[in-house]
């Protein structure tokens, strides 16, 4: 039986034939299966697919190596040779044949059939302890004893639970009569698929149409077109044609071929190895401008390395490569350069602008120009690497040396926006070889700063900013307060008690804040209040940080993500004026733009932003899933991975063996004086120690965290220092914190400050006022979306109406708290609730079952946006995997959930995380 697959990117057709064999072999039956297929087209994968999906199944995996091609049973000696004991077993002519065939015993050489006798008995007894899978990878290089053996064994299996696959790239006469599964190549819409996900930026859809057709949808062909393609290769979206790698081998091959023809052939091969997009209008008429004829033609067509249609198109993309990495550079140079000549520039200006630049052997500013203008069209279509290469090259091609500096640090900025803080920092070292202006002295001040706190070295970020805000000077007014309100966001974070860096910075800024008649813009308002906020506290900065909340919230988000740290700070805000609406607001839509701008170095800190935001609700699931991602955004960008928020949501899951461990990996950074967010650390183990009870951990973790004056976790560490404090007798602390949450709510009267300030009463009065307090403190706290506080407040209700003998009114709160918390994942709390229903004598309480299998952070996260509609590249581009990678979580999401299609994934998916698939905005790729 022949089977074909339809192009999936997943190959889901040919999934279910191999699904097919494992559940015959579960169910006692026996297969077998010849996977063919050309080099790349994926039967590896099928392979590897195959074995996952094989779970409780014995594996036998042997894999075929030229080097062992001409040793007799090579294959079978992998596969059995370590079964000595199992082969004693065989009658004595199997037996010794076996032990002949392996070396274990001297002996003539056996007889084929009878080995084949042997494997066929290991393999039937083997099948009656556990169900057998036998898989021969790239069997064109086994040994073709073991082949005939293993082919002999799949034809007479009969009543055994066992198969055996293999996987060739040629229809050998050995597998006449067996059952195969023949692979050809992609779909063109499921390869621009696959290519899409793979690639480091956006592809202009004519070059992708271009490698789509010569690869001719073989999976290995794409992704080698795209491995080691960086962003300065997809400048503008068309790939350098020399960018993708080749073998020595086949590199000297191709070269033979081209040194077999004349000049004019190699020269018309040449040119349409450098045009992106293979089209014969443009390339007849740049032919025409080098002086090449019909003739040029003849030779080239006949080499077998283009073909000439529709398009002009390459047989192999490696040969592309070969071609263009064969000629000299002033080859390339002028195929490149008549190139530029015959393409329009109204039309198609970026690739006009693309050949000049690699036709260029000296300055030329109408180049230069052209390029900067691409650089803007690539900067709008969120290709911030791509606009950083075209800018690099501009400056490389500018021969006025202001103008040169200038475009370096346009470079620079766009390659830090990007995530390339090295290749900044490389561009900013050479814009400063010569004497700079006070204003590009100020501008690259400003980016070494920003790169400075991105890289945790937070005093010296701070001191280049205010040195590039004082430098900018009245004719860059706007610049100058832009800077500044940078340099105020990177004195707050991470900030010791009374650090001398606050009163620097506010010294620094003070004649541009008194210099602002009254804040209009957002930067000003953000600007006065932050220094008002450092100078005069939070009561007098509140109503300016208000304005300013309430403005971020309802603008549009801005073309460009300019403002450093903005993502910080506009979190840093709304959390401190306790106003989660625009928490929810703000940290979603940074995520959203930070994705469309493809600003990967923010995108991490926006993610880990809305992750606590999404933490503060309760929906841990959702808080995994960001953290995830922003891991693997760190991994494809900073490489710097931080866990301060991953370590506070696994505190309030109650893990007692993880939270101790990431809070030493968050803090030991902090000692090296290489990292912050260390009070996260110090949260974090003051919430697990509430949650265990172990109530005096946990007031030091509180106050070492609260002391340090955090806006992000200042409103939510009270919370643990009331608990614990109240538990510990510190009745000091309790009172501080009452009269800092008074000035909050006098300031920001809102309900969540307000609920928080009510249970700190409650737990300051002796007498029946308590309760009123209690009461109020819940009824407030329902009003929002902290679940997590609703349910605190319940317990500790709870906790004192107990203690009051009162326990049929205490078990109704407790319940509730339980509830809550074991319904959110927060075990440590929940377990606390059940200890005090105990106490009341509850004996009906119990952990109760979800209802619902358990989902890794990651497969919800597929899932839900596979429920969402969209494709496995489309998610893999979203979380930055592999469609593979996509497709394994998806089967293992469908074997937890008992399903076997999308389709199903609505109503199968528990609720808290149906919602993933809009977090931080959905983004489906274009489609070509």
């Amino acid at each position: 039986m022949i089977r074909r697959s339809r192009g999936l990117v997943g190959r889901d057709d040919e999934c279910r034939v191999l699904d097919d064999v494992i559940e015959a072999v579960r169910a006692g039956e026996s297969r077998a299966l010849v996977v063919h297929g050309e080099p790349g087209i994926g039967k590896s994968a099928l392979l590897r697919h195959l074995v996952t999906r094989a779970g409780e199944l014995r594996i036998l995996a042997t894999t075929g190596r030229p080097s062992e091609a001409e040793l007799p049973f090579a294959g079978l000696h992998q596969l059995f040779g370590t079964m000595t004991e199992r082969i004693d077993r065989l009658p004595v002519p199997q037996r010794n044949a076996l032990q002949v065939a392996f070396g274990l015993r001297e002996g003539d050489p056996p007889d084929r059939y009878v080995v084949s006798l042997g494997v066929l008995g290991l393999v039937a007894e083997l099948a009656r302890e556990c169900p057998v899978l036998c898989v021969v990878d790239d069997e064109q290089w086994m040994d073709r004893a073991t082949v005939l053996t293993l082919t002999f064994v799949a034809r007479r299996m009969k009543s055994d639970a066992a198969a055996v696959v293999f996987a060739s790239r040629e229809g050998r006469e050995e597998f006449q009569g067996l059952p195969t599964l023949v692979l050809s190549g992609l779909s063109a819409h499921h390869a621009r698929e696959l290519l899409d996900s793979v690639m480091t930026g956006p592809l202009d859809p004519s070059v992708r149409h271009q490698i789509v057709t010569e690869t001719h949808g073989n999976p290995r062909a794409l992704l080698d077109v795209a491995r080691g393609v960086g962003p300065a290769e997809l400048a503008g979206g068309f790939r350098f044609p020399g960018a993708v790698p080749l073998s020595p081998p086949i590199e000297r091959d191709y070269r033979r071929r081209l040194d077999a023809l004349p000049p004019s052939a190699r020269q018309f091969l040449l040119l349409a190895a450098a045009d992106p997009v293979g089209d014969p209008t443009t390339l007849w008429s740049a032919a025409a401008r080098l002086g090449l004829e019909l003739p040029a033609l003849t030779p080239a067509l006949a080499s077998g390395l283009i073909s000439l249609g529709a398009r002009v198109e390459f047989r192999n993309p490696l040969a592309r490569s070969a071609v263009y990495r064969a000629a000299g550079l002033v080859a390339r140079r002028e195929v490149h350069d008549a190139l530029a000549a015959v393409t329009d520039p109204s039309s198609d200006p970026d690739r006009r602008a693309w050949h000049r630049a690699h036709a260029a052997d000296r300055p030329d500013e109408d180049a230069a120009v052209e390029l900067e203008r691409s650089a803007g069209h690539a900067r709008s279509r969120g290709g911030l690497a791509a606009a950083a290469a075209f800018l690099r090259r501009a400056a490389e091609l500018t021969a006025d040396p202001s103008l040169r500096t200038r475009r370096l640090i346009a470079a620079a900025e766009a390659s830090r926006d990007a995530g390339g803080h090295e290749a900044a920092l490389v561009l900013l070292d050479t814009a400063s070889m010569r004497p700079l202006d006070d204003e590009h002295a100020a501008r690259v001040m400003r980016i070494r700063g920003i790169i400075a706190i991105e890289q945790h070295r937070r005093v010296d970020g701070v001191e280049l900013l205010l040195g590039a805000a004082a430098r900018f000077g009245p004719d860059h007014a706007a610049d100058a307060r832009a800077t500044a309100l940078e340099a105020l966001v990177g004195t707050f974070w991470d900030a010791k008690p009374h650090d001398p860096l606050f009163a620097k910075a506010a010294a620094s800024v003070a004649d541009l804040v008194r210099g602002s008649r009254a804040p209009s813009t957002l930067t000003d308002l953000l600007l006065e209040g932050l220094y008002v906020r450092i100078v005069d506290g939070f009561a007098a900065a509140a109503p300016l940080l208000r304005r300013a909340v309430d403005r971020l919230v309802t603008a549009a988000p801005t073309d460009r993500w300019q403002v450093f740290g903005a993502n910080r700070l506009f979190l840093m805000l709304a959390e401190e004026l306790w106003d989660e609406d625009a928490m929810g607001v703000l940290a979603t839509r940074q995520v959203v733009v930070c994705r469309r701008d493809g600003a990967l170095a923010a995108l991490q800190q926006a993610l880990n932003y809305s992750a606590f935001h999404r933490m503060h609700e309760g929906d841990f699931l959702a808080a995994a899933a960001l953290i995830e991602e922003s891991h693997t955004v760190a991994a494809v960008s900073t490489g710097r991975t931080n866990r301060h928020v991953e370590v506070v949501l696994s505190a309030w899951r109650g893990d007692e063996s993880r939270t101790p461990k990431l809070s030493a990996e968050v803090r030991q950074p902090v000692l090296e004086g290489r990292g912050t967010f260390g009070f996260c650390a110090d949260y974090a183990d003051a919430v697990l120690a509430n949650a265990l009870g172990r109530f005096d951990v946990a007031l030091a973790a509180a106050k070492r965290a609260f002391d340090y004056d955090q806006r992000i976790v200042a409103s939510m560490v009270v919370s643990e220092i009331i608990d614990a404090a109240s538990r510990t007798g510190d009745v000091d602390a309790l009172r501080s914190v009452r009269d800092w949450l008074a000035e909050r709510v006098a300031a920001t009267p809102r309900p969540w400050n307000f609920g928080l300030h009510e249970r700190c009463l409650a737990l300051l009065s002796d007498d029946d006022r308590a309760e009123a307090h209690y009461q109020e403190s819940i009824a407030q706290l329902s009003t929002t979306r902290a679940r997590l506080e609703i349910a605190r407040s319940q317990l500790l209700f709870g906790e004192w109406l107990r203690r009051r003998g009162r326990r049929g009114d205490a078990r109704r709160y407790l319940r509730e708290a339980h509830q809550t918390f074991h319904a959110l994942g927060s075990a440590g709390f929940a377990g606390r609730a059940a200890r005090e229903l105990q106490a009341t004598g509850d004996a009906t309480i119990r952990a109760a079952e979800s209802g619902h299998p358990s989902l890794t952070a990651q497969e919800a996260q597929v899932a839900a946006l596979a429920g969402a509609g969209l494709t496995n590249p489309e998610i893999g581009a979203r979380l930055f995997i592999s469609p593979r990678t996509v497709q394994y979580h998806l089967r293992k999401v469908f074997l937890k959930l008992g399903i076997t299609s999308r389709a199903q994934l609505a109503q199968a998916l528990p609720p808290e995380a149906a919602g993933l698939g809009d977090l931080g905005g959905r983004r489906r790729l274009e489609p070509a």
